[in-house]
């Protein structure tokens, strides 16, 4: 190579790439050349965006397509609640694009939180699991009654008497767990990472 010519590929003030031309035949790149490269990197940044945008739509409609068949199996016919919370883990776990989703309830007492579901889920120990209801991060989704947000489940301090070593053995890091609610309060939780 013995001449570049490079300008950014941008969109809305946000460089998503660059354009380089090389090895001009003619002499050295000039600021017409530079003109015309840079033409060709805005109409680059507008197919990138449009993709971009086709990819989000498709998401979307992929996003509504779920809610709405999981609002036939809720109105459907008696649906029953284990079928009907294994659907909503399967369906949360492929639409988020984790590796497991899990849902919980607590116990008619609200000490403890049971497994009531799950999705890709690979240890017994996980399948099974039992904790009482303050504890973890489910624990924690219920006090605050909000999303939570864990990026590395091992360090983050707001979790206290969490399982570590289930959590380790089934290989998850990060988390979010979002309190289910019914007309009472909180019933449980659902959680994906």
């Amino acid at each position: 190579m013995r001449s570049l010519l490079g300008v950014p590929v941008a969109w809305a003030g946000r460089v998503i790439g660059n354009l380089y031309v090389t090895d001009k035949e003619e002499g050295f790149f000039t600021k017409r050349d530079e003109e015309v490269v840079a033409l060709f990197s805005t109409q680059a940044a507008v197919a990138i965006r449009n993709a971009e945008l086709h990819e989000e739509e498709k998401r979307r409609t992929e996003e509504w397509k779920e809610l709405f068949d999981l609002g036939r199996e809720v109105t459907g016919e008696s649906p029953k609640l284990h079928a009907l919370l294994d659907s909503v883990a399967h369906r949360a776990r492929r639409l988020l694009g984790t590796d497991v989703a899990l849902i919980m309830l607590l116990s008619s007492d609200t000490s403890n939180l049971e497994m009531a579901a799950h999705d890709g889920l690979r240890t017994e120990g996980m399948r099974k699991l039992q904790l009482l209801s303050e504890d973890g991060l489910q624990g924690r989704a219920l006090e605050t009654l909000e999303p939570i947000v864990v990026t590395n489940y091992e360090t983050d301090k707001r979790l206290k008497n969490r399982p570590l070593k289930l959590v380790r053995a089934e290989g998850l890091v990060s988390q979010i767990c979002v309190p289910l609610r019914g007309k009472g309060g909180a019933i449980g939780t659902i959680t994906v990472g």
